[in-house]
């Protein structure tokens, strides 16, 4: 219910636009949706601490709906610390947390087996599964991490 320009914060891009995203509008839409579906992604606006309006972030959004919540880590340089401290700030806010996505941002990562590998075990789970690397001309360059776990995925998106 929500649409802006640019690339921007949420809060910043409603002032912009003068307006102000209201979670109950978001709420309302959500079950609208739900009633259409059997299951409903909602993606996330930019991480999980990012205000929306002055007094509610993505995790307050996210809570007051009680979603559960797929982690994306963009794979480069300080992603693991990047990862614990996102699932750090998942936690201390009691977010169910569903799973991690391993999204690769670059065509190589240096030493990316003992990433993943360190991802793996900091974040007590294997990714649900990978996105590849997709070049400025939108095409994949990679395929070989292009797997998902959907059954996994599904079990624990839907009730």
């Amino acid at each position: 219910p929500c649409v802006f320009e640019g690339p921007v914060s949420p809060h910043l891009a409603a002032a912009a636009a003068g307006c102000r995203v209201e979670p109950g509008v978001i709420e309302a839409a959500l079950g609208r949706l739900s009633g259409l579906a059997d299951c409903v992604l909602v993606e996330g606006v930019g991480g999980w601490l990012v205000p929306l309006n002055e007094v509610t972030d993505v995790a307050g959004l996210a809570c007051r709906l009680d979603l559960p919540v797929i982690q994306v880590v963009g794979l480069r340089l300080g992603c693991i610390n990047h990862a614990r401290l996102t699932q750090a700030a998942l936690l201390a806010s009691g977010a169910r947390i569903a799973g991690w996505i391993a999204n690769h941002l670059e065509p190589e990562l240096p030493h990316g087996a003992g990433v993943l590998a360190t991802l793996t075990d900091c974040l007590a789970s294997s990714p649900l599964g990978e996105l590849p690397f997709v070049g400025q001309s939108g095409h994949t360059t990679s395929t070989e991490n292009a797997h998902w776990k959907i059954g996994e995925i599904l079990r624990l998106l839907v009730p």
